[in-house]
């Protein structure tokens, strides 16, 4: 029986393509396609460097500010700690840190970062059980990182 028939079956497999070689001419214009899509992602990406340079100088948005001045309250009450290390300390998973998360600043946007806010899977377990403890820590260069912590 063969291969590509489908007048018994309902499965039938495609007809095998056996490609040929480009032509010179199509050679080329394939290398003139791949070279104007390489200088358009090349403006394209200009142009988002261009627009990110340009937010940046503008300063912080308002939901920058309004996390900034929560991050500013968190300290002063004691909630987030000032360390004098830089993030790659920070983010190292030993003593005990059993997951480092890098621009977190308190428990929701710790929970947006897992799954299903840690209610489900695996990863709920850092927000269930009692041996696992949060601690969220400011880098020397104002970055916040939240670690999660397994309590002996």
């Amino acid at each position: 029986m063969p291969k590509h028939s489908s007048k018994n079956s309902s499965f039938a497999l495609p007809r095998r393509v056996k490609r040929k070689p480009p032509t010179d001419g199509e050679a080329v214009a394939n290398k003139a396609k791949k070279e104007q899509a390489r200088e358009k992602e090349a403006a394209a990406k200009a142009a988002k460097e261009k627009r990110l340079a340009e937010e940046a100088a503008r300063g912080p948005s308002k939901k920058q500010l309004k996390r900034l001045t929560r991050r500013q309250k968190m300290l002063e009450e004691g909630k987030m700690e000032q360390t004098d290390k830089d993030v790659g300390e920070l983010t190292k998973l030993e003593h005990g840190v059993e997951v480092a998360l890098v621009d977190v600043q308190d428990e929701a946007e710790l929970r947006n970062k897992f799954h299903s806010q840690g209610t489900a899977g695996k990863e709920s377990l850092y927000f269930s059980a009692s041996r696992y403890k949060f601690k969220f820590l400011l880098a020397k260069d104002g970055t916040p990182v939240a670690q999660i912590i397994k309590w002996p």
